[in-house]
């Protein structure tokens, strides 16, 4: 099994973002890079679900768009299957 997300050693300097979806009862916990210096960057593709999880919160997503481009999702636990998987999105090396 591994470690809690906040004791992840990669994940020492980032936010978390804990962004709950009414909609399908998922929870995602969302890994923030702070910088663009990190070594890693990734495509989005779970934005669609997180803009929709957003909607039903009614957050300002026009606010959080900025998002879309620096975050991944690290830990993606679903409710209804009472599964927890990581999701490791297309990451590509940062030169």
């Amino acid at each position: 099994m591994s470690p809690p997300i906040s004791q992840s050693p990669n994940l020492k300097h980032n936010h978390l973002i804990l962004v709950l979806c009414n909609h399908d009862k998922c929870l995602f916990q969302v890994s923030l890079f702070e910088s663009f210096r990190n070594k890693f960057s990734a495509r989005y593709k779970a934005n669609r679900s997180v803009q929709k999880c957003q909607t039903n919160m009614k957050i300002d997503t026009q606010k959080y768009q900025h998002l879309c481009e620096r975050v991944y999702i690290k830990r993606y636990l679903c409710q209804k299957s009472q599964a927890l998987e990581d999701m490791y999105l297309l990451m590509s090396s940062k030169q």
